[in-house]
């Protein structure tokens, strides 16, 4: 009976079993799946959006002085009449008191305005608010392509990190397999203790570069996880592969796509527009402004109640004749801002079409690396295979087979390199074209 009691007090303390870590969620990405999440999420994107819709509100209030406008209007008011005076009627009447102005009137009144010139300002405004509009569209496109372009890359160097750390597990199989076959040949006296000694230290090595490149793929799924705004340790499936064929594109084709396409570039002309409406809208100050008002309500005389309508047409019109100077510095300041404009236009045109040259020879480069790295690792692999069979027949040395793995080891890690670099390079072309998401 104490024993079972002791047994039973022994199994309620001991400590209950961890609860098993939950595996990390797992999410399938295409490319273009990754770059439609990370648009979304986005900040910089998100905000060019609200302020694409902030100049769409803006360009409504612009257009609505060209429309007519109603207004109902109703005063109600109490007065202390400032004259009075009494008639002394006779009996039975008595004495009247007359005041001048009702205590209470309340007057009101619909008005219908419709501008009828006013020398273009109201025209010139809209155009500079379509301008503006234009621009801040064009500024959204470029923060859609950098957008694209972090994205990409990220995907990119995603599977370039997930491939490297595949290279170094391959080396760690074959180093494993030299070292059973190094003891193997030791036990049968065909090589020296040195032999198994090399083969070890090899593999050694090579496990540390394992580790180290698990974690640089560790990292790079941890950026592109924070790009995508998911949940830091969220297993990333990409489907996409870096060895896909880039597609050969002109320096020609990506110059006059950039001029087409670059929101950078259509914002700089947008904003040209947009200076010489401005000049128009200050010199219209040196115009008059007409505007046609019809109002209908109540006109209650002072000295009677009940309800008197009254139609009223006017025509205002007003001429500034003489404002020291205002407008005139006004027109100065605005074609200033068009010079400043069109300067500044030029500047992103230029460093538009230094953008692509570059990513046009990155790109070049990066094939001609994929080719040289491609050639390489057939070169190396044959090596390698030579210095295997010389090895088992006996004539070879551990320095040899070792040397013959490195060097197949590097060879492809430097086609992976080189076809990540290539895609990277794609990206980048496209980005100074502004043909991503296109």
């Amino acid at each position: 009976m104490l024993a079972a009691l002791c047994a039973t007090v022994l199994v309620a303390a001991a400590p209950s079993a961890p609860s098993p870590t939950p595996e990390p969620q797992a999410i399938t990405l295409s490319l273009n799946q990754a770059i439609a999440r990370g648009l979304s999420a986005n900040l910089q994107y998100r905000q060019a959006e609200e302020s694409v819709a902030a100049a769409t509100a803006q360009l409504k209030q612009a257009r609505a002085p060209q429309l007519p406008s109603i207004a109902l209007q109703d005063t109600y008011a109490h007065t202390t009449p400032v004259v009075s005076f009494t008639l002394p009627l006779p009996p039975p009447a008595g004495p009247i008191t007359i005041s001048q102005g009702l205590e209470n009137a309340n007057n009101p009144r619909a008005t219908l305005q419709y501008l009828l010139f006013d020398g273009g300002r109201t025209a010139s405004q809209v155009g500079q608010t379509a301008a503006n509009l234009a621009a801040v569209a064009a500024q959204q496109r470029a923060a859609a392509d950098s957008t694209v372009q972090t994205v990409a890359n990220g995907y990119y160097q995603l599977l370039e990190a997930r491939r490297l750390a595949e290279v170094a597990d391959e080396a760690v199989r074959v180093d494993q397999a030299h070292v059973k076959q190094a003891q193997q040949f030791l036990s049968a006296g065909t090589v020296a203790r040195t032999d198994v000694l090399r083969a070890e230290t090899t593999l050694s090595n090579d496990q540390a570069a394992a580790i180290r490149a698990h974690n640089a793929a560790d990292l790079a799924e941890a950026s592109l996880d924070s790009a995508l705004d998911y949940p830091i340790g969220t297993h990333l499936v990409l489907t996409d592969s870096i060895a896909a064929t880039a597609p050969e594109i002109s320096l020609e084709t990506l110059l006059s796509a950039a001029h087409a396409n670059r929101g950078e570039l259509q914002a700089a002309k947008f904003a040209i527009d947009a200076a010489r409406a401005a000049v128009v809208v200050a010199r219209s100050g040196y115009v008059p402004s007409i505007a046609l008002q019809a109002s209908e309500g109540q006109e209650q005389p002072q000295l009677t109640t009940g309800f008197h309508g009254q139609l009223i047409l006017a025509l205002n019109a007003v001429w500034t004749l003489y404002d020291h100077g205002l407008t005139a510095g006004r027109i100065q300041q605005a074609q200033s801002q068009v010079r400043t404009a069109e300067l500044a236009f030029q500047a992103v045109e230029q460093n538009v079409d230094l953008q692509v040259r570059q990513a046009y020879l990155n790109l070049q480069a990066a094939r001609s690396n994929v080719e040289a790295a491609q050639r390489t690792v057939a070169f190396a692999e044959e090596n390698r295979r030579l210095a295997e069979e010389r090895y088992k027949a006996g004539v070879g040395t551990a320095i040899e087979i070792a040397d013959a793995q490195l060097q197949a080891t590097l060879a492809e890690q430097s086609l992976v390199t080189a076809l990540a670099d290539q895609q990277i390079a794609l990206v980048n072309a496209r980005y100074a074209a502004g043909l991503l998401g296109r």
